[in-house]
């Protein structure tokens, strides 16, 4: 994106000196401020970087043309500044649906590699052989010296997803994708639109034609079309609920995951949603076929865990001298031809996540293990204020746990005084432990900390129990309403007994759940039958001790760790809001 070097060029245009404290990206919806730890106070230095962040170009992928373009408002006394959000094209002045428009009043600059791929394209589309335009006024007719190129671009050459006389279609996919996406997001009734019956809107049948990898028999057995939202995959970029095109035969459902214009993978479950493959036909015997790992898969395993991990991946890219997958490989220690996918597969550290569609470590002693590496001096890596302070809280309370522990299993004045320095760095934690704190002798201290080490079922009021999540959604991850389960609740109050127990944890001075949607339905029990004395019964979990590791499916689970991704609450887990896109009061 070399554009973006002309875009800050504009920018600065007379005044070297302004600084732009704070500029809005209209695509990611968010204002572009400089902050104190940064080396720099110019917003327009963190904006260049933004815009050439990966995360930003995979936004940028889903808007139409229109929508790509972005008007700033440069020095005094310039030209209003155009940016091409997708490719970084510039210029300068006038209005930007004709910038080669000849008007001599006025400065334009064009970046043409843009105008010269949408003519490309263009041909391609409608079966025309590739030229090379001299100029905009060309206009390819044979008035102009035309020489002939080879299309070299992935998206000139289509890719195999999709046959040559069914490619027009994938535009119109792609542009019915977004509008139904927005759509699902804001409704509260349901996560699927039929499209059975909207031939005239969008010819799905020839749509589903120009998919080799789809049977050309298992298209007679398709019965219905629908695009729904996934009730437990996200999108790793949005962090809302994925979107598909589903086609349902009497045998399974097919899952229609089109990333962009030109690719598509296809998932395969069962009438009963559950996972069954990915672009192979299921297995005769109902078991599922679980995809092979790539190195791709790799890579995303280790930026793709949480939302925190994402923006470390993205911010890498735009700090690091290393590249991402260069990063993993220092820290998997690669050794000569040994790649990243050997050592995955070797040490199984992987395991597909069929709920949400991607690919994990397997173990979270792994991941922390990988976070610790990312926060070392080696990567020479400068965290955002987000992320810095999610990692150091995780950080500071897993040394606060480990401490603890070791205290309780080897009681002595060395274990005694580190774990008596290690909560003081914690003010909050200070309060939990004041009993602690303020022993004299050490089995005095000892019976002090041995009660955070409790652990097991427990029976609490619900007013007792706060949220961790900032927002929810409406829905289980089964796809079932949260109001649905209220109001089954209220209709039978014996239903309570069916419900799980939910997780908690003793955090600074309450007790936090992870299971916010079961927790914000009892609530509503209790507010709607006046029962504020409802006592739920709860799996307690110690910040140390065995509560704290479990294996849940297979996989090694670090609760804490859980904990602290999982806390984004602003306001002490008094209360959440809905999320579908945006956020409202729950």
């Amino acid at each position: 994106m070399q554009g973006v070097d002309h875009f800050y060029n504009a920018m600065r245009e007379r005044d070297i000196r302004h600084e732009y404290h704070i500029l809005r990206c209209n695509v990611c919806h968010k204002d572009i401020k400089g902050f104190m730890q940064q080396q720099h106070v110019d917003a327009l230095d963190i904006f260049c970087d933004h815009i050439r962040g990966k995360d930003h170009q995979k936004k940028v992928k889903h808007l139409s043309e229109n929508d790509l373009w972005q008007h700033f408002e440069a020095a005094k006394e310039t030209d209003p500044v155009w940016l091409h959000h997708a490719n970084g094209s510039v210029f300068k002045g006038g209005w930007r649906y004709r910038p080669w428009h000849e008007d001599t009043d006025e400065t334009r600059t064009l970046d043409w590699s843009l105008w010269q791929k949408v003519c490309n394209l263009r041909e391609w589309r409608f079966g025309e052989s590739l030229t090379r335009f001299l100029h905009p006024s060309d206009m390819g007719d044979g008035k102009e010296d035309v020489v002939p190129i080879r299309a070299t671009n992935v998206e000139l050459t289509g890719g195999a997803d999709f046959e040559a006389p069914h490619r027009s279609l994938r535009p119109d996919a792609h542009a019915l994708k977004n509008k139904l996406w927005e759509e699902l997001l804001l409704k509260d009734d349901g996560l699927d639109i039929d499209l059975t019956e909207r031939l005239d809107e969008f010819d799905w049948r020839e749509y589903l034609r120009g998919i080799p990898k789809l049977s050309k028999a298992l298209l007679d057995e398709v019965t219905k079309f629908t695009g729904e939202l996934h009730r437990t995959a996200r999108c790793t970029w949005t962090n809302s609920p994925r979107f598909h095109f589903v086609a349902t035969t009497a045998r399974f459902r097919i899952l229609l995951s089109q990333h962009s214009s030109r690719k598509c993978v296809l998932i395969y479950e069962d009438l009963e949603r559950n996972f069954l493959s990915i672009d192979d036909l299921p297995r005769d015997d109902g078991q599922p076929s679980y995809p092979a790992p790539r190195e791709q898969d790799v890579v995303a395993a280790f930026g793709g865990n949480c939302f925190h991990m994402r923006k470390m991946k993205n911010r890498l890219l735009q700090n690091s001298e290393l590249s991402f997958k260069e990063v993993v490989e220092k820290f998997l220690e690669c050794k000569g031809t040994q790649s990243i996918l050997d050592i995955a597969i070797e040490r199984s550290l992987l395991q597909f996540d069929a709920l949400r569609l991607i690919w994990k470590l397997r173990s979270d002693a792994d991941e922390r293990r990988w976070r610790q590496f990312l926060g070392s001096q080696g990567t020479k890596i400068t965290l955002d204020q987000g992320f810095t302070k999610a990692v150091e809280c995780d950080r500071l309370h897993d040394e606060i746990s480990r401490a603890v522990q070791e205290f309780l299993q080897q009681p002595s004045d060395v274990t005694w005084w580190t774990c008596y320095w290690k909560i003081r760095e914690c003010p909050r934690c200070c309060l939990d432990f004041a009993a602690f704190l303020q022993a004299t002798q050490l089995p005095e201290a000892l019976h002090a900390c041995g009660w955070h080490r409790w652990e097991g079922s427990w029976t609490l009021p619900i007013r007792q129990i706060f949220y961790t999540h900032d927002t929810i959604s409406r829905r289980f991850k089964d796809g079932r309403a949260l109001q649905t389960t209220l109001a089954e609740l209220l209709n039978d109050p014996r239903k309570l007994q069916d419900i799980p127990p939910m997780r908690v944890m003793f955090y600074h001075g309450k007790f936090h759940s992870i299971d916010n949607r079961r927790l914000w339905c009892l609530k509503q029990l209790a507010e709607h039958t006046n029962n504020a004395d409802l006592r739920v019964t709860v799996e307690l979990h110690a910040m140390a001790g065995a509560s704290r590791s479990q294996r849940v499916a297979g996989r090694d689970c670090d609760f804490l760790m859980k904990f602290f991704d999982a806390f984004s609450s602003r306001c002490e887990g008094t209360r959440v809001e809905w999320f579908n896109g945006s956020r409202s009061k729950a």
